[in-house]
């Protein structure tokens, strides 16, 4: 928590520097992989960090609308879309972007202070990620993965994928190789699931546009 406490500090002043979308991806990666740890903390410990980090909730938000933008300039450039649709987009990018600094000023600030009050629990070091809950997690994903098919549960079960793969990928695990195969696949899995979600992305605002 420490570590990931560290790099939410890093990426944020990164973006204040420069929001390109590589600084806004690696801040919302930090912000999933944050949340991933907190999943496995006890109830109590749980809450507190969530009640001091509600900020991060709402400009996680608005990076990920910053981030859709990107993706949806890409997704354009890549069909051979150019001038006035990715003009468009890049200027929805703009407001979106700015938004998103707005806020994240704000919350550099802020997350000091937030911090401070949960030092007690940064500096424990106790774990409670063990390999027994990941592979509990891990059984609940593959049993979820037939039930899946409407856009709400698909998206639902992204992000529980992500999450498994972000604590394997934080905290060494004994192990870990045999797993490894159905990890493989569930990530090849979310990323089918997250082209899905982009491809529906651009065709709403195509569409409005």
């Amino acid at each position: 928590l420490r570590k990931l406490e560290v790099q939410l500090r890093q990426t944020l002043l990164l973006c204040l520097k420069d929001p390109d979308k590589s600084n806004i991806h690696k801040f919302r990666v930090t912000v999933k992989n944050f949340r991933a740890v907190l999943f496995y903390l006890p109830d109590g410990k749980r809450r507190m960090f969530r009640e001091n980090c509600k900020f991060l909730d709402s400009l996680f938000k608005k990076a990920g609308k910053v981030r859709d933008w990107d993706i949806g300039i890409t997704l354009l450039r890549r069909n051979a879309f150019e001038g006035e649709p990715v003009l468009n987009f890049q200027k929805e990018r703009k407001k979106a972007c700015r938004q998103f600094l707005n806020s994240a000023k704000r919350s550099s600030a802020e997350i000091n202070d937030r911090f401070k009050h949960l030092e007690f629990l940064l500096n424990e070091r106790k774990s409670y990620i063990t390999e027994k809950r990941i592979c509990k997690c891990l059984n609940r994903l593959i049993t979820q993965s037939k039930d899946r098919s409407d856009k709400k549960s698909l998206h639902s079960f992204r992000k529980q994928i992500k999450r498994h793969l972000s604590v394997k990928n934080i905290i060494p695990i004994k192990n870990a190789s045999q797993s490894l195969k159905v990890d493989k696949k569930l990530d090849k899995l979310q990323r089918v699931i997250g082209k899905i979600h982009d491809v529906e992305m651009i065709e709403k605002v195509l569409k409005r546009k």
